[in-house]
């Protein structure tokens, strides 16, 4: 139960910090792009 409980926390952990990561890149793709249009 505990090493169940464990793995769903760090699931959890692992899918916010990958949805964070593509947030990040995604931002500094458009960033990037604006840039370029300037």
């Amino acid at each position: 139960m505990n090493l169940a409980v464990h793995l769903n926390f760090f699931s959890n952990h692992l899918k916010s910090s990958l949805y964070i990561l593509c947030c990040n890149s995604s931002l500094n793709g458009i960033s990037s792009v604006l840039k370029k249009l300037n």
